[in-house]
């Protein structure tokens, strides 16, 4: 197991979860990117996307806006309406032909859009339930799910 830390305050606090493990898991911190592909504004870690996982749990790096420029902002919120970046760690994975057996995402909708574009029907997507109650026009459960990507046979 491996874990990527962007803040260097949190990636020392679980160092100190870790210690009961030695050898089984290990933690890296690594700076966030921002970058643009395909003219879109987007986040991923510095790490090695050429490194083979089955379990990818997406939950980083931050997806602010605030220190982008404003025509990638501009971009940005026409991407999504929260104004956060998606988080491309998984497509740069897809690029080296690293393909996980599974997905895990957070709440970020702008990364799950993005993902379910770019993973050439590779993948059945089980949606976060906040994202079809809003699509029926129902009040969400935000303490519900993450959307889960499950790379088909």
């Amino acid at each position: 197991l491996m874990t990527v830390e962007e803040s260097p305050h949190w990636h020392q606090m679980l160092q100190q979860y870790l210690t009961p493990f030695p050898g089984s898991i290990t933690s890296v911190r690594a700076d966030r990117v921002v970058t643009t592909r395909d003219g879109d504004p987007v986040v991923h870690y510095d790490i090695d996307h050429k490194r083979s996982w089955d379990f990818v749990y997406v939950d980083g790096p931050s997806n602010r806006v605030e220190d982008l420029s404003p025509e990638l902002k501009k971009r940005a919120a026409e991407l999504d309406s929260g104004l956060r970046l998606p988080n491309v760690d998984v497509e740069l994975m897809w690029a080296n032909d690293v393909w996980p057996k599974m997905i895990v995402i957070d709440g970020r909708r702008s990364t799950v859009s993005r993902l379910m574009l770019k993973s050439q029907g590779r993948y059945d997507v089980f949606l976060k339930s906040s994202y079809v109650t809003l699509a029926r026009g129902e009040l969400p459960d935000y303490e519900l799910h993450h959307t889960v990507m499950v790379r088909r046979s």
